[in-house]
């Protein structure tokens, strides 16, 4: 009887506990040109956000990377630059002194740029 009344504490409180960051969905925005859909690329970018640290990865990628983090009042918070080769993880931290959660993000790469929220 104790042995079950722990295991659903136990479950109990991994389901309150997050256990994975928090996704950020990324949107090209040059997704048409001369009227018409690009063709898709083979370049994928994801992001996630946890506790003040951006993890962006990408795929398939070689090349310029210029990240921005914008508050919501539009000051840039975070400005990171670099060269990517192939497949990469560049991390960020954003230091907040307030409670600030709503972040725009921008990744520009040599021929895309992508655009999300978090």
């Amino acid at each position: 009887m104790k042995k079950r009344i722990l295991i659903l504490l136990i479950l109990f409180a991994a389901a309150i506990v997050p256990a994975c960051p928090r996704p950020i969905t990324l949107m090209a925005r040059s997704t048409f040109q001369h009227r018409r859909m690009r063709m898709p690329s083979k370049t994928h970018v994801t992001a996630d956000y946890e506790d003040g640290v951006l993890v962006l990865h990408f795929f398939a990628y070689t090349g310029n990377v210029q990240i921005y983090v914008y508050d919501s009042s539009k000051n840039l918070v975070v400005y990171e630059c670099g060269y990517v080769s192939d497949s990469c993880i560049i991390i960020a931290n954003i230091e907040s002194g307030t409670t600030q959660e709503d972040y725009i993000l921008d990744v520009a790469l040599d021929n895309v740029a992508y655009s999300g929220q978090f």
